[in-house]
This record gives C-alpha cells, sequence and structure tokens, in this order.
C-alpha cells in the first residue's frame, strides 16, 4: 500500500496537494483519476511513500484518506522530466503544481496519447551564449535549424511574447523554412490541431511562448536543441501564478538535465547568463551607435518667451505650441521634418495618463492612494460634451472621479494648490494634437482587447504623417515590419527614482527593444533630465558588454544576484506574530546545515503595515553543481519545505534594496 501526493488538474481548485492512496506504487508524472467532493478530476503523482513510512502521520490526520479511483497513463510526464520540475520548483521556491498549472496548457490533457512519451535524455550537449542584432542571430538560427533537419533533428525556440515568435515565424516563412509549428496562448482550437498534427514529424522547427509541451514529447520529436530568445527579457516572468514565475529558470534548467543543446542570445543578455558565459571576450559587437541622449534639465530655465521664439524658429507657425516639459529642441525639428515628408513616428512613454503624479506646492505633499500608498495618476475622458477626469492608482486599480467643478485638497495640509507633475501619453498626445498631428494612443487605458490593438495599429499605418503615443504594451506588439521613421522615449526619469536592484537593466532592455522593433536609419531619440546617470553613457557609446561587466563587479561587491539569493518574505498585520517563527526555523536550518546564521532585515510598508523581510544568501548555499547541471542543496529544500507558506518569493524582479 501506498501514500501518493497528487497534483489536481482541474480549475477552480487551490494550488496544493491531495493525498490519496494506491495499491500500486506508481511513478511520479504517473496521470490518475481522482474523486474531490464528488466530483472526478485528474491528477499528476507528485510524491509517493509507504503507508509503513507514514503511520505516525495518517493517526494524527482528521480525515480518512481515500483510494485513487483509476490510472488514467502510467509515466504521463517522464520522470525525469518530473524530477526536473521538483527540483526547479525548489531552487525558484515555488510549488510544483504551480509550475504544472501555468506552464502545461489543458489541451495536453484532453490529448494524453498525443504527448506520451518515452523516457528521454540525450548522451552529451553544448551550450552556447551570444549577443547580436536580430539579423545576425536569426542566422544563426537559420543554419542550426538547417543542420538540424539534415539530421533528422527538431529544433525548439521560446519566446517571451507572441509578437515575438509571430515576427520571427515570418522571418523562417521568407527563409523556405517548412514543417514549422507554433504554440501560443491565443491559439483558437482549430489552429491548435493543425500544429498538433505537425508533432508527428519526426524533425520541425517549433516556435512558442514558454511552455513545457515540447518536453513532453522531446524524443518523440528528436528533439536536439532550445533557443532562449530575447533571453534578457522580463516578458518571461508569469504573472497570472500566485507568484512571479521566471520561466527562463525553468527552461534552462529541464534543457540541461535532458542534455538538450542550449542557446541564450539576445541583443543583450541577462546578468545570471553574461555571470555563466565564461569567454565573454568573444562577444564583443561592432555594431553602430543607435542612440542619441537629450538633456531635457536646461529647459526648466526657459521662459515661455523664449520658448515661444524657438518654436516659431524651428516651425515657422505662430499656433506651433510644443509643450517644453515633453519635447526638447531637437526632437520638435524631427518633428517638423516628419510633417513635411509624411512620415510615421514611434513615441514611447512609461506612464499612462495626463501627469504621473499630483503634488501640494505647499508642503510638499504626493497624492498617493488610500490602499497601496503609490502615486495616483490623473486622467482624462470625453463624455459627450462633459470632460471627466478621474485619478487610478496603477498598483491597485482604486478609482477617485472628480466634479466638473471640483479641486483636490492636499491631504496633508488642505492646500488647494496642487501641482500635476510627470509625463504620460495622454499629455503628449494632448500637446500633438493641438499643434495639428494625427495622433494614436495605446495604452492599457485606452484599449482593452487584442482587436482594438490590431485596429488602432492599423489605422496608424495607413495614415500619412502620424504618431503613435504608446507604453510597454505598444511596445510589445510592434514588430519589424511596421512603417517606422522615427522612434523616441520621450522619457524614463521616474524609474530612477524606484529603488530596485535591477532599474539599470530594465532601462537598458526598454531602449534596446526599441531599437530592434525599429526599422529606421535614424538613431533613436531619448530624452532625460538625468543625464548624469551612467547608463546613458552605456547606451550612447553602445557599450552594452561593458554594462553587463560593470553591473556584474558591483553586484559581486555588495554580494546581490546573480552571486547570491534574496529571499523576500511578506507578513500581513494579522500575521506579524509569525515573525518569530520564521527565525527560529530559519535559525534551526542555520545550525543543522553548519551554516553561519544570517539575520532578516524587516521594513514596514506604509499604509498596508505589512511586514517585509529581506534575506540575502550565497547561492553556494542554495544550490549544487554537478556537471553543469544545477540541484537543489540540502539547505534550500528545508527552507522551502518549511518556510514556503509565509508568502516567501526567490529573487522576485521588483525587490526593493533594504
Amino acid at each position: 500500500m501506498y501514500i501518493l501526493k497528487i497534483i489536481p488538474i482541474a480549475k477552480g481548485l487551490p494550488e496544493n496537494y491531495f493525498s490519496y492512496f494506491s495499491k500500486e506504487k506508481l511513478p511520479l508524472g504517473s496521470l490518475v483519476e481522482i474523486k474531490i467532493k464528488n466530483r472526478k478530476v485528474a491528477g499528476l503523482v507528485s510524491e509517493t511513500s509507504k503507508v509503513e513510512k507514514e503511520k505516525i502521520n495518517l493517526k494524527s490526520q482528521k480525515f480518512t484518506l481515500k483510494k485513487i479511483e483509476r490510472v488514467i497513463k502510467e509515466n504521463f510526464i517522464d520522470e525525469n522530466l518530473f524530477q526536473s520540475i521538483v527540483e526547479v520548483s525548489i531552487l525558484l521556491g515555488v510549488k510544483e503544481s504551480e509550475i504544472i498549472k501555468n506552464y502545461i496548457p489543458e489541451f495536453v490533457f484532453e490529448n494524453i496519447d498525443s504527448f506520451s512519451d518515452e523516457s528521454f535524455l540525450n548522451k552529451k550537449s553544448i551550450e552556447r551564449y551570444f549577443i547580436e542584432s536580430f539579423e545576425k542571430r536569426h542566422l544563426e538560427y537559420l543554419n542550426l535549424i538547417k543542420y538540424n533537419f539534415k539530421e533528422g533533428k527538431t529544433s525548439l525556440i521560446f519566446f517571451p511574447t507572441i509578437s515575438d515568435l509571430e515576427t520571427t515565424k515570418k522571418y523562417f516563412e521568407s527563409k523556405n523554412i517548412q514543417n514549422i509549428a507554433t504554440f501560443h496562448s491565443s491559439q483558437t482550437k482549430k489552429e491548435l490541431k493543425n500544429n498538433l498534427e505537425k508533432l508527428k514529424e519526426k524533425s520541425l522547427l517549433i516556435l512558442s511562448t514558454p511552455s513545457l509541451l515540447p518536453f513532453l514529447i522531446a524524443n518523440k520529436i528528436n528533439l536536439k536543441t532550445v533557443i532562449l530568445e530575447k533571453e534578457n527579457s522580463y516578458n518571461y516572468f508569469s504573472h497570472a501564478a500566485r507568484k512571479q514565475i521566471d520561466a527562463r529558470e525553468i527552461i534552462k534548467k529541464i534543457a540541461k538535465d535532458l542534455n538538450l543543446d542550449l542557446i541564450l542570445a539576445g541583443n543583450i543578455l541577462s546578468l545570471q547568463s553574461f555571470k555563466d558565459f565564461k569567454s565573454s571576450k568573444n562577444l564583443e559587437s561592432a555594431n553602430k551607435k543607435s542612440f542619441t541622449i537629450i538633456d531635457l534639465s536646461k529647459e526648466k530655465e526657459l521662459k515661455k518667451e523664449e520658448l515661444e521664439k524657438r518654436i516659431k524658429k524651428i516651425s515657422n507657425k505662430k499656433e506651433s505650441k510644443y509643450n517644453s516639459v515633453y519635447f526638447s529642441e531637437e526632437l520638435i525639428e524631427k518633428l517638423e521634418e516628419i510633417k513635411k515628408n509624411k512620415d510615421k513616428v514611434f513615441l514611447y512613454a512609461k506612464r499612462k495618463g495626463l501627469y504621473t503624479e499630483t503634488i501640494c506646492s505647499d508642503c510638499n505633499t504626493i497624492f498617493k492612494c488610500r490602499n497601496c500608498d503609490k502615486p495616483y495618476i490623473l486622467f482624462k475622458k470625453q463624455n459627450q460634451n462633459e470632460v471627466e477626469r478621474f485619478y487610478i492608482c496603477s498598483n491597485c486599480k482604486d478609482k477617485i472621479e472628480l466634479k466638473k467643478s471640483e479641486n483636490l485638497i492636499c491631504e496633508n495640509c488642505g492646500s488647494w494648490k496642487m501641482n500635476t507633475l510627470g509625463v504620460g501619453t495622454q499629455g503628449i498626445e494632448e500637446n500633438l494634437k493641438e499643434i495639428g498631428f494625427k495622433t494614436f494612443l495605446l495604452d492599457s487605458e485606452s484599449v482593452k482587447t487584442k482587436k482594438e490593438i490590431k485596429n488602432i495599429l492599423e489605422s496608424w499605418q495607413k495614415e500619412k504623417s502620424s504618431i503613435l503615443i504608446g507604453t510597454d504594451l505598444a511596445l510589445n506588439f510592434l514588430n519589424r515590419d511596421f512603417e517606422i521613421d522615427l522612434g523616441a522615449i520621450i522619457s524614463l526619469d521616474s524609474l530612477f527614482s524606484i529603488p530596485e536592484i535591477n532599474i539599470d537593466e530594465k532601462i537598458l532592455n526598454i531602449c534596446l527593444e526599441l531599437k530592434e522593433k525599429i526599422n529606421s536609419r535614424e538613431k533613436i531619440i531619448i530624452q532625460t533630465r538625468l543625464k548624469e546617470q551612467e547608463v546613458w553613457d552605456y547606451l550612447k557609446d553602445n557599450n552594452i558588454l561593458g554594462f553587463l561587466k560593470d553591473e556584474l563587479e558591483i553586484r559581486e561587491s555588495f554580494n546581490l544576484p546573480p552571486y547570491a539569493n534574496i529571499l523576500k518574505f511578506r507578513l500581513t498585520k494579522k500575521e506579524i506574530r509569525s515573525k518569530e517563527n520564521i527565525e527560529r526555523i530559519l535559525k534551526r536550518i542555520f545550525d543543522e546545515e553548519k551554516i553561519k546564521f544570517e539575520k532578516i532585515i524587516w521594513r514596514i510598508e506604509k499604509k498596508t503595515g505589512n511586514h517585509i523581510g529581506i534575506l540575502t544568501l550565497s547561492k553556494d548555499f542554495w544550490q549544487i553543481k554537478k556537471e553543469g547541471k544545477i540541484f537543489p542543496s540540502s539547505f534550500a529544500k528545508k527552507v522551502i519545505t518549511l518556510l514556503q507558506d509565509f508568502h516567501l518569493e526567490i529573487n522576485p524582479p521588483n525587490v526593493l534594496l533594504p
């Protein structure tokens, strides 16, 4: 008799495990049918143990252990693959169920026979890294795919977004590559069925957003090479899970464990991959300089009369009133050229809305969300003959509406002298409309569906002398097929105020992503009032490798990722008593593993009152390396087993410096 820990595969059930018993010992990854509250659902076996070993635990349980209904398929997920999932879940500080539910699509369980596979393990593999332009990267991929086709092997490329996938698919189709199967969340059932049929081929090219699907049939399709395209992208983080999960780490771990060839590439690498790459001198690139950095700080000193005089000189039109908050002299000149030549422009802004901050002139208090303490963003909406003004919190979406005659009053001192600051997409759009430009706005406030996004992009491309203003949403949907004559970043300065350890890396990623998606001879214009920030020098000189090397040196000297792991605990007001339990359990684990005890640094979030704990640990404590593969240490296993339920995250993408 055996006790089985089962992960249920069904909607509406918690990310948890359920215990059942079975007469037979079942391999990990076997698919079984279980009953939960008179509802029959499928489940995966994630752990198995003999009843004799669990007698003490069984006696203390307040419920009766039920028998599984039936075995649907033994080894539905190969044991080697399932073991990799278990290990990477420990390394990332999440449950196996969270990885399975987020990265194995539902239709896999509806087509069981198509995805059952034999045990798979290649004899040897290689690992490669390179930083190159889109053209050079894809030429490398093309040669590799053709070689694999000759050998009867399959190549697999992962992408951070569907737009990136579709761009690459067009490229390979233009190069006469046949047998391409694609998988992503926006496909219809008919499209999925057609692509599943292609998996019967012994050698093909698979293009996919992050998913475990191709690994389930690695042997059946002769999988040889895995490529992580745009490996630096933060879009690889899953936002559907209870915690944010880095899909790159899952893909890398499984590819290495199955001895598949692994390529990590992009116009820049993540710091983790750059650290892992030992011969970085081979990455040197002779790409031309692609950015113009414009200092906007002097615009503060510009008087209204001087601004109008300058505008008149540039545009020869008295009515042209470019707002100096948004536009430098250089950008105005470019926009006037665009008008004459009837070209197309993309203007990127990090924030949506009219203004990103509202501040009291008397006491300098920022108008912040009553729930989460984040600044409110001011929006404006035209409803028939009335203009509606409202504030929305970018974090929790709390909304405050202002009546037509209503003025905002400072919560701190009661003053009505409230000034609006910051650069938002609506503010840029309003100013350009006043000047006479045809504009299109693309952010999460102006559109809600993919169909609306598609319509806006098509309308923008059809219109002569038009400007698209957008946030990350627009950037994700742009591709090299769009006709774009000029690209500019209005401002990224607000990001520098966020005390995250990855902020310079994120800024660099945005700029390089924009350049790659705009197929123009013109340099990308970046405006800033903080020209002294070092990241601009790296971009201006195209010294991307220099940035990575210097950033790694800083991270190493301060013991930060990728040289260390940051464990983040979040406790609500009701859970504050748990702090002592966490520290007591950690002390015990440190003692058992004979590691010097490190204390958690706690801070309290304003308004929410949540207690945030940060613990920085050397990666050597967390993982073990054997023959080029990574495994969780006994220390990591104990921490995850005993502390996972205390809202624990490992290296979250938005971790703040303590």
